[in-house]
């Protein structure tokens, strides 16, 4: 029989966040023969669900291993393997829009208990998944993000000043990047940062991510001096842009791993984090955990960030030793070893 594994590729019709990164990741380093599916153009929102849904399963054979890798999966596919990354539309549906809250609330728990195994990224969000749906541990397997190290690294001072010239960017600032939700904790970041920049006028916060109704909301937070919000930057000039950073500062309300945390530890940049969710089993003592809802915390942290003494310094070298821990290959070695001993069960 010609059985094999097949990867659900509708991750790659969008726009590129982390989770599409981390599939992307991955499957390019998989040495297995490997069939992707994806729609032929791009569909989002509904037009997705019903590719997915529909469409998707008809291509699947009975002696095939199909990974969902983004999220969702179609429920009609018993032989999968899905990969959840988080549970924050579970914990806090009012971060998102009602009709996503609905069907994922709806789809998820179906594919968890229908799937044969579910992955996750992280050990804290495997114990909220078994938290919520009630599903046996052995079926709930971590495999962790990575970071490419050819493409993170310290960098040259020449592409530091073209990066720097490109956005015009001041000398010294410090980095947060993400996509614009309220997830990401931007509005309690600017109001510690409005009581930091008086200290060091010529320091600037700089914010690079994508929108939506919370980027518009943050617009206005532009006119609001030291603070640079550069929307999407390209790929090529993220290297640079972490390099150049006095600091990187993430202190999500909740995050599933933190792939940009591992990516500013391998070029070099020390690390502001918080303390909630999966943020500490990435950072370990590599970074400065702080509480994401107390000001003092994060003012003292950006203090100590921009002030260059001898615990940044020791937290650089303790990042670059960091970022050798969780590579993609690694990732990818883990998760076509998990499908190719489910495809011989088959």
């Amino acid at each position: 029989m010609n059985r094999g594994i097949v990867v659900n590729a509708r991750f790659q019709t969008r726009r590129v966040t982390g989770v599409e990164r981390y599939a992307g990741e991955i499957l390019r380093r998989m040495q297995a023969q490997i069939r992707q599916v994806k729609p032929g153009y791009r569909l989002n929102g509904l037009g997705g669900h019903v590719w997915e849904q529909f469409i998707l399963p008809l291509g699947i054979k009975k002696d095939e291993i199909l990974w969902s890798p983004a999220n969702t999966g179609p429920i009609l596919v018993s032989n999968q393997i899905i990969t959840i990354h988080d549970t924050s539309f579970l914990d806090h549906p009012e971060w998102y829009q009602p009709e996503f809250v609905a069907w994922y609330q709806f789809v998820v728990p179906r594919l968890l208990h229908r799937a044969r195994v579910v992955t996750t990224v992280s050990s804290y969000s495997k114990i909220r998944i078994l938290q919520a749906y009630r599903i046996y541990d052995g079926k709930v397997q971590v495999i962790p993000g990575g970071v490419d190290l050819g493409q993170f690294k310290p960098q040259s001072e020449g592409e530091l000043r073209r990066v720097r010239n490109k956005y015009s960017l001041a000398e010294t600032y410090v980095l947060s990047l993400g996509s614009m939700q309220p997830r990401k904790n931007l509005p309690r970041l600017f109001d510690a940062w409005r009581q930091v920049h008086p200290r060091f006028p010529d320091v600037e916060l700089v914010i690079a991510g994508g929108g939506g109704a919370v980027f518009r909301k943050l617009e206005t937070q532009e006119a609001h001096p030291g603070v640079r919000i550069l929307g999407y930057v390209d790929d090529t000039d993220l290297p640079a842009l972490y390099a150049g950073a006095r600091a990187y500062c993430l202190i999500s309300l909740n995050e599933g791993f933190g792939l940009t945390i591992l990516e500013a530890m391998a070029c070099g940049t020390p690390v502001v984090a918080s303390n909630l969710a999966a943020l500490p089993e990435v950072v370990g003592d590599a970074g400065r955990l702080v509480d994401p809802l107390n000001a003092g915390e994060l003012i003292d942290a950006f203090m100590e960030m921009i002030a260059d003494g001898e615990d940044r310094r020791l937290m650089i070298q303790k990042g670059l030793e960091r970022a050798q821990q969780f590579t993609w290959e690694q990732s990818a070695d883990q998760m076509q070893n998990l499908l190719v001993r489910e495809l011989e069960k088959l």
